[in-house]
């Protein structure tokens, strides 16, 4: 499991490569910002936070857009747009 990465002044930061799936998406290969503590107990669990964040964040990047159902795409064509895109429920 990844750590935080302590700074010279003492201040732990969150850095962590971005998978080589999503480079092209996120359009940088790594992450690397402040946890804006020096408590070692502090930064873990801000690591632990910002690790799950971005594990969201990429699963969402991953995910394949649902398809639009026919049914709403003919409710666009006869310019329903207000109900075309609303959740069934």
């Amino acid at each position: 499991m990844a750590n935080p990465t302590k700074s010279k002044d003492g201040v732990y930061y969150f850095i962590q490569r971005v998978p080589a799936d999503l480079v092209q998406k996120v359009g940088k290969t790594r992450y690397s910002f402040s946890l804006g503590t020096k408590d070692p107990k502090v930064a873990r669990q801000l690591f632990l936070d910002a690790m799950t964040q971005k594990e969201k964040e990429h699963a969402a990047l991953r995910a394949v857009p649902a398809p639009i159902p026919h049914k709403k795409l003919v409710e666009c064509e006869r310019n329903e747009w207000p109900t075309a895109f609303m959740i069934d429920g």
